[in-house]
C-alpha cells in the first residue's frame, strides 16, 4: 500500500511564457474542432495535411481532438501552407506570439481593460 501527497503552488515565474500554450488543453469546441473542419473544408485526409505540415498523424489528430496543443512552429508551417495570417492562426491555437506579448506587457492595465477581463 503506497501513498503520495504533494503540494503544489503557484507563482508569477509558473505563468506560460510568451509562445507557450494558453488555451486549455481538451477543449472539444477549440483549435482542433476549427482544424478539423478547415481540413475537411478543403478536402484533405489527415494523413495529407500531416505530410504536408511534416507532422505525424498521430499528433495531427490529437491536435484535432484537443489532446494536443500545437506547437508555434506547427502553426507557422498551417498559415504558410494554406495562406492565413500567422498571427491570427497562433492565437485561434493558444499562443501569444511574442511580439504580442511584449505589447501587452508594456501596459497589462490597459490591455485587460480593453479585453474586459
Amino acid at each position: 500500500n503506497h501513498s503520495a501527497t504533494a503540494e503544489i503552488e503557484w507563482s508569477i515565474d509558473d505563468a506560460p511564457l510568451p509562445g507557450s500554450p494558453v488555451v486549455p488543453q481538451g477543449d472539444p469546441d477549440g483549435f482542433g474542432l476549427w482544424l478539423r473542419r478547415q481540413r475537411s473544408a478543403r478536402g484533405l485526409a489527415q494523413k495529407g495535411l500531416a505530410e504536408a505540415l511534416a507532422v505525424s498523424p498521430s499528433y495531427l489528430s490529437r491536435l484535432e481532438s484537443g489532446e494536443k496543443a500545437p506547437s508555434a512552429d506547427a502553426l507557422e508551417r498551417l498559415a504558410t501552407l494554406w495562406g492565413l495570417d500567422p498571427i491570427t492562426l497562433q492565437l485561434r491555437g493558444g499562443l501569444v506570439p511574442p511580439a504580442l506579448a511584449a505589447a501587452i506587457a508594456q501596459d497589462p492595465e490597459g490591455f485587460r481593460a480593453w479585453a474586459g477581463a
